[in-house]
């Protein structure tokens, strides 16, 4: 598997996963998700994925970061790939070098509330479980 930035290409793939409100506990919007705003979104170093040996896109982050605090924001996995739980690893893994690189000791994960399935993939992930709106974070050294 090759984690990599978001290309044009992905596109397709990547809005079906965010179709699947489950998958991350976030709407799609197609005003926002449009191709050229997550393009422009890659460019600036904020938008990942990772695909695999047949390049299927399987997961993604984006990253909302600023001086405050440096938030995974859609954190997609797809859960029916059979190797999800690689491809979460890989990802926070990530998410952590980008955030010690800018400075931070922790990283945040909002999660719905709706979507309880997704407390256990966050718990895996070694994240701790914040308020409803806080939901997950998990200190990084």
């Amino acid at each position: 598997m090759i984690l990599r930035p978001y290309e044009a290409d992905d596109y397709h793939q990547l809005t079906n996963l965010y179709k699947v409100p489950s998958l991350y506990g976030g709407n799609f919007d197609e005003s926002r998700d449009t191709n050229k705003k997550l393009q422009r979104t890659s460019d600036e170093g904020n938008l990942f994925v990772v695909v695999d040996e047949v390049n299927l896109v399987v997961g993604s982050v984006m990253f909302l970061r600023n001086a405050h605090s440096f938030w995974l924001l859609r954190f997609v996995l797809d859960d029916r790939h059979i190797d999800h739980e690689q491809v979460g690893s890989m990802l926070v893994h990530f998410a952590e070098q980008e955030a010690k690189k800018d400075g931070h000791t922790n990283v945040i994960v909002y999660s719905s509330p709706l979507f309880k399935e997704l407390a256990h993939r966050y718990a895996k992930l070694n994240f701790k479980k914040g308020n409803t709106y806080t939901s997950f974070w998990k200190e990084i050294i």
